[in-house]
């Protein structure tokens, strides 16, 4: 088959923090009084594959085909080494702060093989928050693995936190091992290594559902914890005027590298390596065009462009921004 461009249907993940930005924001379909609080947009994995909902694959997950077409979709060298998409993409809407946690990374992964465990390195591209917003991003500096383990004791882990002030579009980065928690009010565009890992080590005593004190993992957390990361930022990134609007890098870590394009006027997008692209469109309308036909996106519709597609013709409506995002190989 001709592998083609891929509009996906995410799947919907409720959430005892989520809110109704993703379905009033960015065009959901779910209902609005449903606390609705991650969108995984882009996702092979079986507790959540994207439907195709475009073209002769449409229906199909995202996994089933890659499954089909390793090496198109995703490219001859990471079929090769392994036939799953590599990368996670997610919109995430926080009515209410998040759990404080870690996510391990692959030296604690390869240490603990019996935990059936995945090493995850995330970044998050905030959309939306509100005025002196800031996110727990990293632990206070010099904070030792004794001190965070008496506080959680205490009951005051949070005292010894750090907390990076942010703004819309700024870009952070949560490599594994940094003690993190999205807050309230904040809507954002997480893209992540493809896992699920998490160690909850503080849920401000939060009940679940059906009234249950929800799971910590403290003991796995203060093993995964990094604890000499330095000072948190947020990612310096300047946006480049171009023929069609402007371009920024925006992040490139060793596993995966994420680019912003404001397109203003019609642009043939060129593929420069073997590998599949994510987009996730996060502000205004257009359309994407290959020899496969077109495709209308706008804010909050995600595509993946499998590795045998070579370019994109790429016409704005009103105001087009996207994110552009590859693995690092």
């Amino acid at each position: 088959m001709d592998i083609y461009p891929f509009l996906l249907q995410p799947v919907l993940k409720e959430k005892l923090w989520g809110g109704n930005r993703l379905v009033t924001q960015l065009g959901k379909n779910a209902s609005p009084d449903i606390p609705i609080g991650e969108s995984w947009e882009i996702s092979d994995r079986s507790d959540g594959s994207s439907r195709i909902s475009n073209g002769p694959l449409s229906g199909k997950t995202l996994q089933e085909c890659i499954r089909m077409y390793p090496s198109e979709i995703l490219g001859p060298t990471l079929a090769r080494t392994g036939q799953y998409l590599p990368l996670l993409y997610k919109y995430i809407d926080a009515t209410a702060d998040l759990s404080v946690q870690v996510h391990p990374d692959a030296a604690y992964c390869n240490r603990n093989p019996g935990l059936y465990i995945e090493p995850k390195n995330e970044c998050w591209y905030i959309l939306d928050a509100p005025k002196n917003a800031a996110l727990i991003v990293g632990l206070q500096p010099g904070v030792t693995k004794n001190e965070i383990q008496q506080s959680i004791a205490a009951g005051t882990l949070l005292d010894h936190l750090y907390r990076l002030p942010i703004q819309k579009d700024d870009m952070i980065s949560i490599p594994a091992g940094m003690v993190h928690a999205i807050t309230a009010g904040t809507l954002l565009c997480e893209i992540q290594q493809n896992s699920d890992t998490t160690f909850r080590i503080f849920d401000y005593n939060r009940t679940d559902k059906n009234g249950s004190p929800r799971e910590l993992h403290i003991d796995q957390a203060l093993q995964a914890i990094q604890y000499n990361e330095g000072v948190p930022a947020v990612e310096a990134y300047t946006e480049t005027q171009t023929e069609y609007g402007s371009h920024a890098l925006l992040l490139h870590t060793p596993h995966f590298e994420i680019h912003k394009h404001t397109i203003l006027h019609s642009w043939r997008w060129e593929k420069s390596a073997d590998l599949f692209t994510g987009i996730n469109c996060i502000a205004g309308t257009g359309t994407i065009a290959t020899v496969h036909g077109s495709i209308s996106i706008k804010k909050g519709r995600s595509l993946l462009i499998p590795a045998s597609v070579q370019f994109l013709d790429i016409t704005p409506g009103d105001k087009l921004s996207v994110l552009f995002s590859r693995p690092c190989i």
